[in-house]
């Protein structure tokens, strides 16, 4: 994280001393390359300077404190290994500060370093020797209210490290990582997929920055037998010579949300996946892009609400998390400030809407951070109005320096991450975490693949509609892999689903899943076939429900009805068959009566809808047509049915 504060540190300190004269020409060109670079604000690039010119001369006090602000301020090694090297240039400033050429800033210095190493109480009071020099100089100096800021949250991680969180912190291993930066991962729901951002050789253009660092590629991951594959680039459509940065990935794993470093700031894109291969970026539209910094999005598991962040005037102060709906046009709505339950005077960052639609977790630096960006939990209310008091997701999986990018998977078993690890393969690595203790989330996934009469190809259109029996209100739209008909959709415990696959040309298939208000994660797995319209095809109406032991309609059946009558309407020259089956319970002639009756009532719905009659039979044939066994009550619930059959077309 840039900090203006800490730039304006570092000027300071570069413009406070200047070095001795060496005879030797050597370490003189090293020195002025390593100060060059230190000037650039090149970091990572004067660090091994610094470091070759400290194992040419030991005790030069300035070059342990130029060390030392390379290492709080590199992207390639853990900041804490800042501290031995400020404590040495320490030592000689108060011994003599003149002669040492640093000045006072090593106290804050020394404060950051001794925070990142969680020496709390230590970083405090380096901190105040701190405050107590600038008060002195400049009471109204906006590095007070930064100090002041540093010693809270060396208050707040003396809170939280007394609690940690029990989890297990595993490297994602070298097939993933590699030594060049690896971050921004997001997973597919199933978390057989994994997409990232890196700067690593072979990236599309091979172009570098000003730093020699390569420009930022998204490339994917799949996991085969418990082991990642070896990592290629995403797709030539995504990636190009610019920038490019992965941000979200839909609950179905058919939209891609990425960064675009395309303008002074920079803005989010969406991509489609049409089979295995990924569209060309789209803009998210004027209502999410403006010609501010928009950073990150997360898009919820119904595809109707985006989570985004954006530093534009008018939020809270700094970075701020905005959310948009979806408009009838497919486009993204006005967008709305989270609000101060959420977003405070600081920053906010990398959101993760939690495939249960009401999790949100996030970075921020405010609320009650450790030490830089730390990774909250908020939820939202049952009526969609309010948001929970952020709640910081605990040590060690928040530490003392910047942690962004976490992502949950659906049964809140595993989050991923980005991080700077002694033992990693390289600069940033990803992580896998383990949660092995605390609330995980409530979801059920179903998985299951679609096929047309049991085989390919998949029709483009089909998507699959979720909705809510009860409200008759649509949960969720996703679509199938056209290349594989893999499908994934997420449910909410305590509802029924109707769910229905659906493609011009074809007959719907429709599923009924009933969720209890279960408090454990469940997946469920259905192959489904779709079937083209034409005569003898035939589709069982499992959204179909009558009172007991009665032909009545219940309400829950009006969603599969009204999808049946536009079939029917949208199909003018078809004549159907409507029948209705029972299990064995009962006698044959009563269970003749009550299958003739229901499938009698399904008739007389599509007549009052205007289905002229000669068009539509109705048919009861008992428990004569069994399609399970009736020893079971599973098998009894199968053959309770309602069937729809194409008599001619």
């Amino acid at each position: 994280m840039k900090n203006s504060y800490r730039s304006i540190i570092i000027l300071l300190v570069l413009s406070s001393f200047s070095f001795l004269s060496f005879a030797q020409r050597n370490y003189s060109d090293i020195l002025k390359d390593a100060e060059e670079s230190m000037a650039d604000e090149d970091y990572n690039g004067a660090l091994p300077l610094y470091l070759q010119l400290d194992s040419i001369e030991r005790n030069n006090p300035q070059v342990s404190y130029k060390i030392g602000i390379c290492y709080l301020n590199s992207t390639i090694s853990n900041k804490s290994r800042a501290l031995p090297y400020l404590e040495k240039a320490l030592s000689s400033y108060t011994q003599n500060a003149k002669k040492s050429g640093i000045n006072y800033e090593i106290y804050y210095f020394l404060g950051r370093a001794s925070h990142l190493s969680n020496k709390f109480d230590e970083a405090i009071s380096y901190y105040q020797e701190y405050l107590s020099s600038i008060e002195k100089e400049a009471p109204e100096d906006p590095r007070v209210k930064d100090t002041e800021r540093q010693i809270e949250m060396c208050n707040n991680a003396k809170e939280l490290i007394k609690k940690p969180v029990e989890i297990q912190i595993t490297n994602l291993g070298p097939f993933v990582n590699s030594s060049y930066p690896e971050y921004s991962a997001v997973i597919s729901t199933d978390e057989s997929m994994i997409v990232f951002t890196s700067r690593r050789p072979g990236s599309t253009g091979n172009k570098k920055d000003k730093f020699g660092k390569y420009f930022e590629d998204i490339y994917v991951s799949y996991k085969i037998d418990g082991e990642w594959t070896s990592p290629a680039g995403i797709d030539t459509s995504i990636n190009s010579s610019d920038h490019e940065a992965s941000v979200a990935l839909s609950v179905d794993g058919q939209q891609l949300i990425i960064y675009k470093d395309d303008n002074a700031e920079g803005n989010l894109y969406f991509c489609d996946l049409y089979g295995d291969k990924w569209s060309k970026p789209m803009s998210m539209g004027p209502n999410v892009n403006t010609k501010f910094w928009e950073t990150h999005a997360s898009i919820s598991a119904d595809g109707n609400v985006l989570y985004f962040v954006s530093n534009k005037p008018g939020g809270q102060g700094g970075r701020d998390i905005y959310r948009s709906t979806k408009l009838p046009n497919g486009t993204w709505g006005p967008s709305q400030n989270l609000g101060p339950a959420v977003n405070t005077s600081y920053d906010e960052d990398a959101t993760f809407i939690h495939p249960d639609g009401k999790t949100l977790y996030f970075s921020s630096t405010g609320h009650n951070s450790m030490g830089g960006f730390d990774i909250f939990k908020t939820t939202l209310s049952d009526d969609g109005t309010t948001w929970s008091k952020p709640e910081n997701v605990g040590y060690p999986i928040n530490s003392a320096d910047d942690d962004v990018f976490y992502v949950l998977s659906a049964d809140g078993k595993h989050a991923y991450y980005s991080s700077i690890q002694d033992g990693g393969y390289g600069d940033k690595d990803i992580y896998v975490i383990s949660l092995i203790s605390g609330k995980k989330e409530v979801v059920t996934m179903l998985k299951g693949t679609i096929t047309v009469d049991g085989k390919g190809p998949i029709p483009p259109d089909a998507q699959i509609i979720v909705t809510d029996n009860q409200t008759g209100s649509i949960v969720s739209y996703s679509k199938p892999n056209l290349k594989t008909g893999k499908f994934i959709v997420t449910l909410a415990p305590g509802k029924n689903y109707n769910i229905v696959v659906e493609s011009s040309g074809y007959l719907f298939h429709s599923e009924n899943i009933f969720i209890p208000d279960q408090k454990t994660y469940q997946e469920v797995y259905k192959t489904i076939q779709l079937s083209p319209i034409k005569a003898g095809a035939r589709v069982v109406l499992k959204n179909i429900f009558y009172d007991y032991d009665k032909a009545t309609l219940r309400p829950e059946s009006q969603v599969e009805l009204d999808r049946l009558y536009k079939i029917v309407a949208n199909n003018p020259s078809i004549i159907i068959e409507i029948s209705g089956h029972t299990d064995s319970d009962g006698n044959d002639e009563y269970n003749q009566t009550l299958s003739e009756s229901r499938a009698q009532s399904v008739v007389d719905y599509l007549k009052s809808k205007g289905i002229d009659s000669k068009r539509i039979i109705a048919r009861g044939y008992g428990e004569t047509r069994p399609i399970a066994s009736n020893a079971t009550d599973e098998g009894k619930q199968e053959n309770r049915r309602t069937e729809f059959k194409i008599i001619s077309y």
